[in-house]
């Protein structure tokens, strides 16, 4: 079951991000890229701060996809075994960094462009 982190609903186990979770080892795969999606949200919190007051939409949309580079990606990457690169977790991660970003803009409709860095 998803829970809570720091306002934004996200994954909670390899079955919520849609991992191979029969597999052996996806639960600990789940663990490690979910702690690292946590760090993520507390990073565009911090460094998104700026953005959010100026309504920097595009510029918001960039700093996601950097962050999400530099972060969440690199242990999607190290776990394709599992399915950590498909499409659902990507989606599930997606959605987590988006809405953490709508939150701080006070965005409460779908945007686009939030999404561009996808």
């Amino acid at each position: 079951m998803p829970t809570i982190h720091k306002g934004v609903r996200i994954p909670s186990s390899a079955r919520d991000l849609e991992l191979f979770s029969g597999m052996k080892g996806a639960g600990g795969a789940a663990q490690e890229i979910i702690r690292q999606l946590k760090r993520d949200i507390a990073r565009l919190q911090r460094e998104g701060k700026k953005l959010a007051l100026a309504d920097d939409v595009p510029g918001m949309a960039k700093l996601i996809g950097d962050i999400y580079k530099e972060g969440v990606e690199r242990l999607q990457i190290k776990h394709a075994c599992f399915g950590a690169s498909d499409s659902e977790p990507n989606y599930h991660i997606g959605q987590a960094l988006v809405t953490a970003a709508k939150q701080m803009m006070g965005i409460d409709y779908f945007c686009e462009e939030l999404g561009g860095w996808l």
